[in-house]
């Protein structure tokens, strides 16, 4: 029995929604400061709107989602490659299998997979490694070397292309695993993914 699909939605869940915030918020406020609606005189509504956007709670909110999700992920990554292990079994040849179309589409999305967890687990990292010392008490050396992490990861450049990264690799990975289960022509957007690798 292939379990892998009853894990698979929830961490593509919390990743796209994480994603989605890591990159709209700091692009929203950037056109509120643009349009000037940051200021209470050109619009109360909106700036009540602007205040909100820029509270620390949504680094808390985006926190949770990408650490929830990368944990949660990692079974996923895992039942996955016990499904390949066993849609391999079935091949007489296995060489021929996997040089086959379906073993490369099936290497390519487990490719795929892994790097979407890489990439939402570096975020997951640094956003733990902000979140610890409130947790708990680290020396010195160890908080300058997590200081300098998080710098560069969450950087206001820097984590919202991490997340858009995710974000396309994530996309990808959900294509090929429908191409896997539901073949090539499921819908346009995997029809397309699906032809630019093969």
């Amino acid at each position: 029995m292939n379990i892998h699909p009853i894990f698979v939605h929830f961490p593509i869940a919390l990743l796209t929604l994480y994603a989605v915030l890591e990159i709209a918020i700091p692009l929203k406020i950037k056109f509120y400061k643009l349009c000037k609606w940051d200021r209470p005189e050109s619009s109360p509504r909106l700036a009540k709107l602007y205040q909100l956007l820029i509270t620390p709670v949504w680094n808390y909110i985006k926190a949770f989602l990408v650490i929830v999700g990368t944990v949660l992920a990692l079974p996923t990554l895992q039942t996955g490659e016990w499904a390949e292990e066993k849609y391999m079994s079935y091949a007489s040849d296995y060489t021929t299998f996997a040089q086959s179309e379906v073993g490369q589409l099936i290497e390519l999305h487990s490719t795929f997979a892994t790097t979407t967890v890489i990439v939402f687990a570096i975020l997951a990292i640094a956003y733990l490694l902000r979140l610890l010392p409130s947790l708990i008490s680290l020396p010195q050396s160890v908080q300058a070397v997590s200081t300098k992490i998080q710098s560069i990861v969450l950087n206001a450049y820097i984590a919202p292309l991490l997340a858009l990264l995710g974000i396309i690799a994530v996309t990808i990975t959900g294509a090929l695993g429908g191409a896997i289960a539901h073949g090539a022509d499921t819908d346009p957007v995997v029809q397309m993914i699906y032809s630019l690798f093969f």
